[in-house]
């Protein structure tokens, strides 16, 4: 759980400062530090006095004016590329800001370190914490010499998230030393500025308690997180991020497997937010990994009642009354799933199954068609994967020709997919048509054995990984059988004997891996 922090440098204070340069080219940049304190209260209230020193440093360089302007103006686009979630753009943008200020001003000036810390929570928000983790050390290394400790504790803060996400024991212990010595800071910047409700140091725990996690420190983690639960409840408009907190604290019980534990933190966060449907989401989740399905089920209905519109639920019941075989009820919720949003196909793909299964066949290949017109052809995965599912029904209703058709307009677009390659050749194997089937299985097969030979997951299904390889292999024996190949066949049935006692020997080595 960690609390969501408004960004240092927003962008209605970017383009007030924008503003302020443009002024200062016409009437002189003295009025730069008139509207600088306005800034400061107005914008975020973080940003730094020494920026505007630097500022007033400049004095009549036109050169460095030139470059200050431009910088900010590459904010400018940064932000406003951000806010459009593109991130090509808003990463060039503010590398040329950062280039921009670092000319004008120097590597390690104010201005220069606030654009460092921007870039590094863009990279940080699409995942490129190795490159997030380098941009704050080099703004933590301006900082260091100025001694601004609200700056500092906001990079020092984001380098804890860009280390922790990353993984590995040595980045985790490093995000929970940083964390450590964050706490400090924060409890004197909230003495400093007489916080009723310690929102500094309240941040600074919320990492404090991740970190402890992400070490597997859990004892630790949850006391952290109870201190900053006792802070928040100061604030009575924070009964959300206490029932986060509790929710925190639920998933790591729920990792050493204290399910008990976890149920009581559950109940906690219900009681403090009893409005939020987040709780009942965990509680529910828990519910069905310990195989409590109905005390799911009431979760998920209360939930409903909460939130009608919310359609991710309709769907999850909508599968477990299927599991259960309740299929008026599935259908039901599947209803109500596309009523919700007509226009996508991932309703009429759920109904879909739901009446496959049921024998609804006909009814079954209509909602599947829908889901294949209402898909935007542009997705080409997603529009493989709805033809996929409809020439599977097609294939269930004997129905071969429509089934092929479905299949290589998948295989057109997705020619990597063992899984329908596979698909179409049980749909040649219904022909008679054994050449065919061998072909295709022999393509799915190659894509397989390239995989488990690159793969480093240890999940397996019926559709992916050694198992979905051995029954590869076992089809083609049987097709090569059928044409009264046996040769062949007896290499195919060696191949899956082979592959078989490999994995067999892999599960035994490594039990939990294999879980």
């Amino acid at each position: 759980m960690k609390i969501t922090r408004q960004s240092l440098t927003s962008t209605k204070g970017i383009l007030i400062i924008v503003a302020f340069f443009t002024i200062s080219s016409i009437v002189g940049l003295s009025l730069i530090v008139f509207f600088a304190a306005k800034i400061t209260s107005d914008a975020t209230g973080a940003m730094p006095v020494n920026v505007f020193k630097e500022v007033i440093q400049v004095g009549s360089d036109e050169k460095k004016i030139s470059h200050i302007y431009r910088g900010e103006m590459a904010v400018v686009r940064a932000e406003m590329a951000a806010s459009k979630k593109q991130y090509k753009s808003a990463h060039d943008a503010f590398v040329e800001a950062v280039d921009e200020m670092t000319i004008a001003l120097g590597p390690e000036s104010q201005l220069t370190c606030m654009m460092m810390f921007r870039q590094a929570d863009l990279e940080s928000d699409f995942a490129h914490y190795a490159l997030a983790e380098k941009l704050d050390r080099l703004a933590l290394k301006g900082l260091a010499s100025e001694g601004e400790v609200l700056m500092t504790l906001r990079v020092r803060e984001q380098l804890v998230r860009a280390l922790s996400y990353q993984g590995g024991t040595n980045k985790k212990e490093e995000a929970l030393r940083l964390a450590q010595g964050n706490v400090p800071l924060a409890e004197k910047l909230d003495e400093k500025k007489h916080s009723m409700h310690h929102e500094e140091l309240v941040y600074a725990l919320d990492w404090l308690a991740y970190s402890y996690g992400g070490c597997k420190q859990i004892d630790k983690a949850n006391e952290t997180y109870e201190k900053m639960i006792a802070l928040l409840q100061s604030n009575p408009r924070k009964v959300q991020a206490i029932a986060d907190a509790l929710l925190a604290e639920a998933r790591l019980e729920k990792e050493r497997k204290n399910f008990e534990a976890a149920q009581v933190l559950y109940e906690r966060a219900i009681k403090a937010n009893p409005g939020a449907t987040g709780p009942y989401f965990a509680r529910a989740a828990s519910f069905r990994d310990r195989g409590k399905d109905e005390l799911a089920i009431a979760d998920y209905q209360t939930i409903i009642r909460l939130e009608p519109k919310k359609r991710s639920t309709w769907r999850i019941l909508a599968k477990m009354y299927d599991e259960k075989g309740a299929v008026a009820k599935a259908l039901e919720c599947a209803d109500a799933f596309v009523k919700l949003d007509p226009k996508i196909s991932s309703g009429y793909a759920l109904r879909a199954e739901i009446l496959e299964k049921s024998g609804q066949l006909d009814q079954a290949i209509a909602d599947a068609t829908k889901a294949v017109d209402a898909c935007n052809p542009k997705d080409v995965n997603a529009a493989g994967g709805y033809h996929i599912d409809r020439g599977n029904i097609y294939l269930h209703a004997g129905k071969y020709k429509e089934a092929l058709s479905d299949f290589g307009l998948a295989l057109a677009t997705l020619s990597d997919s063992s899984y329908c390659l596979r698909c179409r050749a049980d749909t040649y194997e219904k022909l008679h048509d054994y050449q065919k089937e061998i072909d295709d299985l022999g393509a799915a097969i190659k894509i397989e054995m390239v995989h488990n030979e690159t793969s480093a997951s240890d999940y397996y299904s019926d559709s992916y990984g050694p198992p979905y390889a051995i029954k590869l292999y076992e089809q083609r024996a049987r097709a090569y059988k059928a044409l009264g190949k046996k040769s062949q066949a007896a290499g195919d049935d060696q191949a899956a004997a082979k592959l078989k006692a490999d994995w067999q020997k892999k599960r035994v080595a490594n039990p939990a891996e294999s879980e």
